[in-house]
């Protein structure tokens, strides 16, 4: 790439994950892969290669929150990925209808579709998955262009859609030594369940009591993790899940009722009649919440976020604390001709798209040309969920975005097309 010439696509995706690869799926489902393949279309990845993309992927040692068929009744099984739908990894989450599976096999699923994705880009002069772009900003023309920009300040490429697919963080606010003197060592929940333990392991063998933050998938299977790791090691009380509310998922109202459950302040989801469809524990979090609370499981304790200790009394080693409450959208900056931000409209710590998938600004607008999907730019439910973690490729938004970029439309870029003399992303001649 030469540094007077930006390469141009019809559109970029910015990351390689499952929001992102939702497009190629939709694409793929609908019969207009080929159409945006020959469009020119760009996902920039931030993993140096394929390789490291691939291990990074889902490096946690859980089960999902969503069922099998959640991560399979996207793809379109005679196309692109028909031999992914075959292969023994696959057969395996099929096998697993109906219940929730290690996400150490949904990463392989990923990983298989990836790479199936891959091979048919080879065959595309202008597409295809570019690796090491990092992307740090967005610049938007007033001719309806948009430049992605690294931290380097240099322009990756321009196109005339772009599509963020850059997932979430965990919301981590930062420890107040004003209010409990430094007396608590907090720890992200992702640290914990990706198998980072030492801190843990230094907190069993204190015989000390570890906090879990939240009443999430996330902080419950965390305690599942830890006594399937080191359950013989806890004595009774040993860990305590502190949290504002915890949701159980049932499929329909009577399941709720005949278990006990109260649906008093339940999400119900009128399409389906499934009670707390996206954000209710399922699997072995579930499980482990019935336990605790019917008196089963004595080593785990459920109590109100009220009771947390933010002024422990004691002088010694500080409390551990697991924080598993809640994600926010991982941003790239916004900027118009001028250089000046353009402010996004959030709820909840996540950037909010409208029914089409297209990123709000602050004012509430859709601004042009710009679409959002993912964990990190879910859209609402009629309840006000985010509507994520249970349909994999995030139900409709693929398809929504595909119809979109894939539409006839008229040709803006003033630059090359990656088809011609002009350099790729990869500084090879096309």
């Amino acid at each position: 790439m030469t540094p007077h010439r930006t390469p141009y696509f019809h559109t970029q995706v910015i990351g390689c994950g499952p929001g992102a690869l939702g497009i190629a799926v939709a694409a793929d489902r609908l019969k207009l892969l080929d159409t945006l393949l020959d469009q020119g279309i760009a996902f920039l990845e931030k993993a140096p290669t394929p390789k490291e993309l691939f291990r990074q992927r889902f490096p946690f040692q859980i089960e999902s929150n969503s069922v099998a068929e959640d991560f399979l009744k996207a793809i379109e099984t005679e196309g692109i990925f028909a031999e992914v739908c075959k292969n023994e990894n696959s057969r395996f989450v099929y096998s697993r209808i109906g219940s929730t599976l290690p996400l150490e096999n949904i990463r392989m699923l990923m990983n298989d579709l990836t790479k199936a994705f891959l091979e048919k880009c080879c065959f595309s002069g202008t597409s295809g998955i570019f690796f090491g772009r990092e992307i740090e900003s967005i610049r938007l023309s007033a001719d309806g262009t948009a430049t992605t920009y690294g931290r380097s300040g240099i322009p990756i490429a321009q196109s005339r859609n772009v599509v963020i697919a850059t997932g979430a963080v965990e919301s981590l606010p930062a420890p107040d030594d004003s209010v409990d003197g430094g007396k608590i060592r907090y720890l992200p929940s992702s640290h914990v369940l990706s198998g980072m333990f030492s801190e843990v392991e230094e907190q069993i063998r204190d015989g000390r009591t570890i906090a879990i933050l939240g009443g999430s998938h996330s902080a419950f299977s965390v305690a599942v993790l830890l006594l399937e790791c080191f359950g013989s090691q806890f004595k009774q009380d040993r860990i305590r899940i502190y949290h504002k509310g915890v949701h159980l998922y049932f499929s329909s109202i009577l399941e709720a009722i005949e278990s006990g459950y109260s649906i008093a302040g339940a999400q119900i989801f009128r399409a389906t009649g499934e009670v707390n469809k996206f954000h209710g524990l399922r699997g072995k979090a579930k499980e482990l919440y019935q336990q605790v609370v019917s008196g089963r499981e004595s080593r785990v304790q459920v109590r109100d976020s009220s009771l947390f200790p933010q002024r422990p009394h004691f002088t010694d080693a500080p409390i551990l604390a697991i924080q598993a409450i809640g994600y926010r959208s991982r941003k790239i900056g916004l900027v118009d001709d001028a250089g000046a931000p353009i402010r996004v409209f959030e709820y909840r710590n996540c950037q909010m798209v409208d029914p089409q998938c297209r990123l709000l600004a602050e004012n509430g607008s859709p601004i042009r040309n710009l679409y959002g999907i993912g964990i990190g730019h879910a859209r609402l439910s009629e309840n006000r969920e985010f509507k994520i973690g249970v349909n994999f490729f995030h139900g409709p938004d693929g398809e929504t975005i595909v119809h979109q970029i894939a539409a006839p439309a008229r040709r803006i870029a003033p630059g090359p097309r990656p088809n011609q003399s002009s350099p790729n992303l990869n500084g090879v001649p096309n």
